[in-house]
């Protein structure tokens, strides 16, 4: 926050911290997807969090490749 990335923007963190945050617009919600800024809520997540770059960077088809040989519980 204190570099600007969030002013504006959608983000989720970790609840604690929600109330240190001034700036953007906070959701609850695992990961926060908002144009290039991703974020999600802490290690609970992590596994969503992997996910969503996944889609990102290569395609939600591998995406959910992977979530299918992991056991993780669909989403979409």
């Amino acid at each position: 926050e204190h570099h600007g990335l969030l002013e504006g923007r959608r983000f989720t963190c970790y609840p604690k911290f929600r109330a240190d945050i001034s700036g953007g617009n906070w959701l609850d919600q695992p990961v926060v997807v908002d144009e290039d800024l991703i974020t999600s809520q802490g290690p609970g997540t992590a596994i969503a969090f992997a996910l969503t770059l996944v889609e990102r960077l290569v395609d939600r088809e591998t995406r959910n490749d992977i979530a299918v040989a992991m056991l993780y519980p669909d989403d979409s």
